[in-house]
C-alpha cells in the first residue's frame, strides 16, 4: 500500500461494513551507488581521491575530517597511515553506510642531495646589436642565472629565475653593438647545491637589419594559354608576391604569401591566351625590408598544353587496420586521385580531388585488416593532361576488436584487446555496467546508455575516443556516465537528443577537440560536474538544468569556427535554478584563451537564465575587453539577468590545465 492512499475493505461478520483505511508506508532509506578510492593504495605523503554517488539522501557525510558533502562528488585525501573512510547517507527512512580502505605504505626518507647540478649544452642564439639568448641544460631541475660583462670580472647579473627546470633560457638585453661579452651560467638545485659554468664569450652584431633581400634567378615555367608559374630565389628568408598586367602599370597583384622562404613559387592563373604580360616579383624579409625586382615579361601560349604532369615521391603513411594515406608530388599543379585494390586490376577509385596542387595527399578508407593493397596515383593538369604512376603496395595492420549491439552483462574493455571498433551503437541496459580500462582506444564510438558507462583512464594512460557520441534516451535516475582522463575527438559528446535525460554526468580531466556542440544539458537527474578538462576547436556547452552545474578548472582554447549566433560561444544558458531557485550554474576557476567574440551568453526571453562567473582567467585584465566576451542584460533588453564576473584571476588557476 502507498502512503496517503485510501483503500476500501469488505469485512464479513454480523453485518457488512465498508471501512476506509489510510495506510502509511515508511520512506525507503538512501542508496549508495558508489564509494571508492583511486588509487586504493598510496605511499606516505601521496594523495588518493575519494569518489561517491548517492541517491535519495538528505544528508551525506564522511568521517576523518571530510565532513558533510554533496550527493555526488570527489575529495582528495592524504592520510599518513592506513585508514578506513566511512560514508553515511541519511533521510527520513533511515541511514546507510559504506566504507572504503585507503592503504598507506611507508616510504624510506631519501638520502640528502649533496650533488650540484651538471651544466651542459650551453648555447648562444638570436644575437642582435643589443641582445642575445643564452640556453643550457642541467641534469636535474635547478634555478637559472647569468653573470656577464666586458671582462671575466663580469659586473652584471641577470635576475634569478627561481623556477626549478632542466631546460634554461635567458635573454640578455641592453647590450652594445659590435661588442664581445664574457658570460657564465649558474644553476642551483632544490637542495641548495649550486654550480657555475666556465667563462664563455659572444659578440653582438654590428647594427639592426636594414638590408632588403637580394632577388635572383627569376624564371617562368609551365606556361599555358591561361597560366604560368613564376619562381625566384632570395639570399634570405622572405615573403612572395607578384605584380602583373598587360602594361608596366600592372594592375593585378597576387595575395602575399607570408611564409618566409628563400625559394619562391607563385602561379598566375586566369590569363588570356597569346598575350604578353609584364610582371615583377616582390619579397620582404622578417625585418620588413622589401625588394621589388625589375620589370620582366612572358607570353601565354597560343595552343593548349599537351604535356602531362610528372609524378614523383610516392609514399604511404598513417597506416592502420582500415585506412592508409597516399602522398606524392607533381612538377605542376594538378588534381589528385588513387586507384587501388587487392590486385593490379585495382577495382576501386577514390573521389577526384579537383584542387590543382603540387603536393598531393589522398586517404584510402574502408580497407581490410592485414591485407596487401596495390595502388596507383593519378594527376591531371589544368589542360586535361593526365599522368598515372607505377604500381605500389601498402599492407594494412592487424584488425581491431569489433564491438556493438546490446551488452547484457557487466563488461570490461581491456587494454590487451585494444583498439576497439564500434560497428553498431553500443547499448548498455539499466543495471549493466560497461567499464573501459586506461589505455584503450575506441573508434566510431556511439553509445546508448541506460545503465552505467565508466571510462576512467589515468594520467599518462588516457582512454582515446574517436568519433564520440552518447545518447541516454530511455534513461533513469540510476543511469551514470562517468568520464575521466579521456581524449575525445570529433562527434558530439552529449547531443541535444538527450533532452530531459535523468542521468548522472561527470566529465573530468579530459581533452575534447574538433566537435560541434559539446553538450546540451537539460533535465539531468543530479548535479553535473565538468571539471579539469581542455576544450579545443569545439562548440558550446548549452545549459538548461534544474540541478547545480559546476563548470570549473577547465581550459577553453579557440572556439570552433563557423558557428551561428547563440552557438558561437563557450557556455550558453537558457535556464537554471530549479523549482525553488536554489540550483546554480557555476563557472569558476576556468581559463578562456584565444576567445574571439562571446565566451558566456544568456538566452533572450528566458527569465531563469543565470550564471555565476567569478574568479576566471580571461587572458586579459582589461574589463572592457572582458565585457565584450559576456552577453547579458547589458547587451539586450530581452535578457533578464546580468552575468557577474568580478573578481577575475590575473593568471590561470594552478589546477586548470595548461596550454601545453
Amino acid at each position: 500500500m502507498k502512503k496517503g492512499k485510501r483503500y476500501l475493505f469488505l469485512l464479513v461478520g454480523l453485518a457488512l461494513l465498508w471501512v476506509g483505511l489510510t495506510v502509511a508506508c515508511e520512506t525507503e532509506p538512501p542508496v549508495v551507488l558508489r564509494f571508492s578510492s583511486s588509487p586504493a593504495e598510496i605511499s606516505t605523503g601521496e594523495s588518493a581521491t575519494l569518489s561517491w554517488i548517492v541517491k535519495d539522501a538528505t544528508s551525506v557525510s564522511i568521517n576523518h575530517g571530510v565532513g558533510v558533502v554533496e550527493n555526488v562528488g570527489s575529495k582528495k585525501v592524504s592520510p599518513s597511515a592506513t585508514i578506513t573512510y566511512t560514508l553515511i547517507a541519511t533521510n527520513s527512512g533511515g541511514a546507510v553506510a559504506k566504507s572504503v580502505v585507503v592503504i598507506v605504505s611507508a616510504t624510506s626518507p631519501p638520502s640528502p642531495d649533496t650533488s650540484p647540478p651538471v651544466i651542459s649544452g650551453v648555447d648562444v642564439s638570436n644575437i642582435t646589436d643589443s641582445s642575445a639568448r643564452i640556453t643550457w641544460t642541467t641534469d636535474e631541475p635547478a634555478t637559472g642565472q647569468i653573470e656577464y660583462g666586458l671582462t671575466e670580472s663580469y659586473g652584471s647579473i641577470t635576475p634569478l629565475d627561481n623556477n626549478l627546470i632542466k631546460s634554461h633560457g635567458v635573454t640578455i638585453s641592453g647590450l652594445n653593438a659590435s661588442t664581445t661579452y664574457h658570460f657564465r651560467v649558474k644553476s642551483k638545485d632544490a637542495s641548495g647545491n649550486d654550480t657555475t659554468d666556465t667563462d664563455r664569450t659572444f659578440t653582438t652584431s654590428a647594427t639592426a637589419d636594414t638590408t632588403a633581400p637580394v632577388i635572383s634567378a627569376v624564371n617562368t615555367s609551365g606556361t599555358t594559354q591561361s597560366s604560368v608559374t613564376i619562381t625566384w630565389t632570395t639570399n634570405e628568408a622572405a615573403t612572395s608576391q607578384v605584380m602583373y598586367g598587360a602594361t608596366t602599370s600592372y594592375g593585378s597583384t597576387t595575395t602575399p604569401d607570408t611564409n618566409l622562404v628563400t625559394s619562391h613559387i607563385v602561379v598566375l592563373s586566369g590569363l588570356s591566351a597569346s598575350t604578353t604580360y609584364h610582371f615583377n616579383v616582390k619579397s620582404k624579409d622578417a625585418s620588413g625590408n622589401e625588394r621589388v625586382d625589375a620589370d620582366r615579361t612572358f607570353s601565354t601560349s597560343a595552343t593548349a598544353d599537351t604535356t602531362a604532369p610528372v609524378i614523383s615521391a610516392v609514399n604511404t603513411s598513417g597506416i592502420n587496420y582500415s585506412s592508409a594515406t597516399i602522398t606524392w608530388t607533381t612538377n605542376e599543379p594538378a588534381t589528385s586521385q588513387v586507384m587501388y585494390g587487392a590486385t593490379t586490376s585495382y577495382g576501386s577509385t577514390t573521389p577526384l580531388d579537383t584542387n590543382l596542387v603540387t603536393s598531393h595527399s589522398v586517404t584510402l578508407s574502408g580497407l581490410s585488416a592485414s591485407t596487401t593493397y596495390h595502388f596507383k596515383a593519378k594527376s591531371k593538369d589544368a589542360s586535361g593532361n593526365e599522368a598515372v604512376s607505377g604500381d605500389y603496395t601498402v599492407l594494412t595492420s592487424e584488425a581491431a576488436t569489433e564491438v556493438g549491439g546490446i551488452i547484457s552483462t557487466d563488461t570490461t574493455w581491456t587494454e590487451e584487446n585494444s583498439p576497439y571498433k564500434v560497428t553498431s551503437r553500443v547499448q548498455i541496459p539499466l543495471g549493466v555496467t560497461l567499464t573501459i580500462e586506461p589505455g584503450v582506444t575506441v573508434s566510431s564510438s556511439e553509445f546508448l546508455v541506460n545503465g552505467t558507462l565508466s571510462a576512467r583512464g589515468a594520467e599518462g594512460k588516457r582512454i582515446v575516443f574517436d568519433g564520440f557520441e552518447i545518447s541516454t534516451a530511455g534513461s533513469t535516475a540510476d543511469t551514470v556516465v562517468d568520464i575521466d582522463y579521456c581524449i575525445i575527438r570529433n562527434g558530439s559528446f552529449w547531443p541535444s537528443s538527450n533532452l530531459y535525460s535523468p542521468a548522472h554526468l561527470t566529465l573530468r580531466h579530459s581533452e575534447l577537440s574538433n566537435m560541434g556542440e559539446v553538450a546540451y544539458l537539460q533535465g539531468l537527474g543530479g548535479d553535473v560536474y565538468i571539471e579539469y578538462n581542455k576544450f579545443t576547436n569545439v562548440g558550446r556547452i548549452a545549459v538548461g538544468c534544474t540541478h547545480n552545474v559546476y563548470i570549473r578548472y577547465n581550459l577553453f582554447d579557440t572556439k570552433r569556427p563557423g558557428q551561428p549566433p547563440g552557438f558561437d560561444c563557450w557556455i550558453y544558458c537558457w535556464a537554471s535554478g530549479g523549482q525553488d531557485g536554489s540550483k546554480k550554474v557555476i563557472v569558476k576557476y576556468n581559463s578562456f584563451i584565444n576567445t574571439e567574440g562571446i565566451a558566456i551568453e544568456l538566452a533572450t526571453n528566458a527569465s531563469t537564465a543565470a550564471v555565476s562567473a567569478t574568479e576566471n582567467y580571461w587572458g586579459t585584465q582589461d574589463t572592457n575587453a572582458i565585457d565584450t566576451m559576456i552577453y547579458d542584460k547589458n547587451d539586450s533588453i530581452l535578457i533578464t539577468n546580468y552575468i557577474e564576473y568580478l573578481p577575475i584571476l590575473t593568471q590561470p588557476h594552478p589546477d586548470t590545465p595548461s596550454l601545453q
